[in-house]
């Protein structure tokens, strides 16, 4: 990471050089050990938002032609100045990641964040949608209020859903001059985003699988799935997921820092019932067999990781056929059935094995030793506070679906989410977010958990809590 935020700028002529001897050292055998780290985690995160190796090694050679040694370039003023030109023309960062100054011009704050970085970190279409939702680009309000972090909800605003701009906008998040025209223009360019956008990396391809889930249902889908409350519950789903998307990629995404009765009893019928989101689960299996095809090309891939990934492509596959089964009417077979009996112990098969891997030396495996909830930060303001994103404890969710001609109870797990600024100076680890939600020890060896940790009132009303209801 630290690699991705030291820059060397365009605007000083001595970092400028700098930047061409780095890139003249990245030769042979370095730029192989270079590519090795660099390439796969592109393949995870994305390519660069910064100008780096790819760039500046051909803007040296039209400036100067063939070079193979620094010593070709002393005494070549004239060389050097056009170097300095081409670099002008080269794109600026499209996710602002350092402070900048309120009173920097647009093409002062370009010139300064524009400048070669050795492992730059990775553009991300999120970080960039916030880029456009915050000061300045949003103006300040009637009030002198700068917008200088944004609502994690501005994300799927961005991709399409209504419910998630309403929930913004009603609760007075968006009241900005720009907002809406910045908000338009963000969903333009994600709406005609080409395809190869979504399959670029599998950071995109994480978000292009979560992207169904924002879509509103019509009649063709049942009846709870077309209600109010369920598109929240959607954003529930998309927002845990996508919280532990920027939590495995933290080290490596680019960050947007703000500018400034009596009947007998029948036997029970306990067949199951998928959530009818078969394009989900399509992309999803596209999603595992791209990692696992990616990270074989890439030579990372081991053969038990292999067969992991090639079993969670086949059931993501099993549980689309069904969710289309579903919507057509059609009865699951008695094997499907079986399938969403035995779902929870196919996904603690996964789940044991990551955890294995990480903790080695530990015979037993418990989620009361290692529980679900994790914390992220994803946008900075400068002036001293970050936003963070967070799940915690899943919780039970109950619907009323059909099943071979019966309406049912159906319950499963669902994710928490949560969102709230903290101190830059304070950015939280996994196991102190866990203290704060009370699931961990503090440092007294007690559990207690922070009275002012809370859910986001838009889906507060959904939930019902037995430790705190009447």
């Amino acid at each position: 990471m630290w690699y991705g935020r030291m820059g060397f700028s365009f605007d000083s002529e001595d970092l400028s050089r700098a930047a061409v001897l780095v890139t003249l050292g990245m030769e042979g055998d370095a730029f192989q050990t270079w590519s090795k780290v660099y390439d796969v985690t592109s393949f995870f995160a994305g390519a660069s938002d910064d100008l780096g190796y790819y760039e500046i090694r051909p803007t040296i050679e039209a400036a100067y032609g063939a070079v193979s040694d620094a010593s070709e370039l002393v005494g070549k003023d004239a060389e050097w100045s056009s170097f300095m030109a081409l670099c002008k023309d080269l794109p600026a960062p499209a996710i602002n990641s350092i402070p900048v100054f309120e009173d920097t011009t647009d093409e002062e704050r370009d010139a300064v964040q524009k400048g070669f970085r050795f492992m730059g970190q990775r553009f991300s279409i999120d970080e960039a949608s916030f880029t456009q939702l915050t000061y300045r680009q949003v103006k300040e309000n009637a009030d002198g209020n700068k917008r200088m972090l944004p609502d994690a909800l501005d994300f799927p605003a961005a991709l399409g859903s209504d419910t998630a701009l309403a929930i913004v906008e009603n609760a007075g998040k968006a009241n900005y001059p720009n907002y809406r025209e910045q908000m338009d223009k963000v969903r333009k360019t994600a709406s005609e985003a080409p395809a190869e956008t979504w399959t670029a990396n599998l950071y995109s391809a994480w978000i292009y699988t979560l992207m169904p889930l924002l879509e509103t249902k019509d009649s063709n889908y049942p009846t709870f799935m077309q209600s109010d409350a369920w598109r929240r519950k959607e954003l529930l789903t998309f927002e845990g997921s996508y919280t532990e998307l920027k939590h495995d990629t933290i080290l490596y995404s680019k960050q947007m820092m703000g500018e400034m009765g009596g009947a007998e009893i029948e036997d029970a019928d306990d067949r199951g019932y998928v959530e009818a989101e078969p394009e989900v689960f399509a992309r999803l299996e596209a999603l595992v067999q791209a990692t696992s095809d990616g990270l074989s090309g890439y030579g990372m891939l081991m053969d038990a990781d292999r067969e992991n990934l090639r079993i969670l492509a086949e059931l993501s596959g099993k549980l689309c056929t069904i969710a289309e089964k579903e919507l057509n009417g059609e009865v699951p077979t008695d094997e499907e059935f079986e399938l969403i009996r035995t779902i929870g112990g196919q996904l603690e098969h996964f789940w044991q094995e990551v955890m294995q891997a990480e903790f080695p030396d530990q015979t037993y495996l418990s989620t009361a030793e290692h529980p679900a909830p994790i914390v992220a930060d994803i946008a900075t303001d400068p002036n001293g506070t970050c936003l963070e994103v967070g799940t915690g404890k899943p919780m039970e969710i109950y619907a009323i679906v059909e099943v071979d001609g019966k309406l049912k109870v159906a319950s499963g797990p669902v994710y928490s989410f949560y969102q709230f600024e903290q101190p830059i100076s304070d950015r939280l680890t996994d196991s102190k977010w866990r203290t704060m939600l009370g699931y961990e020890v503090n440092e007294e060896g007690r559990y207690e958990q922070d009275a002012n940790v809370k859910r986001p009132d838009w889906y507060n009303d959904l939930v019902y809590d037995w430790r705190t209801a009447n």
